[in-house]
C-alpha cells in the first residue's frame, strides 16, 4: 500500500512509485517496507496470509506487528 496526500496532481503517483523503486539509497528491505509491510500491518495480515498471497511457504509463525490501538 502506497499513497500520497497529493490530490492536486494525482497523475504523479506513478512517478512517485518509480522514484522509490529507483532510489539507490533505499535497500530492498526498505522498499518492501514502503510497498508491502505497511499495508500488511494496516490489514493485520498474518505471516500465513502473506505467504498464501505470495505462494511462498511459511517460514515463521511471527506476525507483523499490528498498529497501536486508536
Amino acid at each position: 500500500m502506497f499513497g500520497s496526500d497529493d490530490l492536486v496532481w494525482p497523475g504523479l503517483i506513478d512517478a512517485a512509485v518509480r522514484g522509490i523503486e529507483q532510489a539507490m539509497y533505499l535497500t530492498s528491505a526498505q522498499r518492501r517496507g514502503i510497498f508491502h509491510d505497511n499495508a500488511a500491518r494496516f490489514l493485520r495480515l498474518s505471516v500465513k496470509q502473506i505467504a498464501r498471497h505470495h505462494d511462498h511457504p511459511v517460514r515463521s509463525t511471527r506476525h507483523i506487528p499490528s498498529p497501536p490501538p486508536r
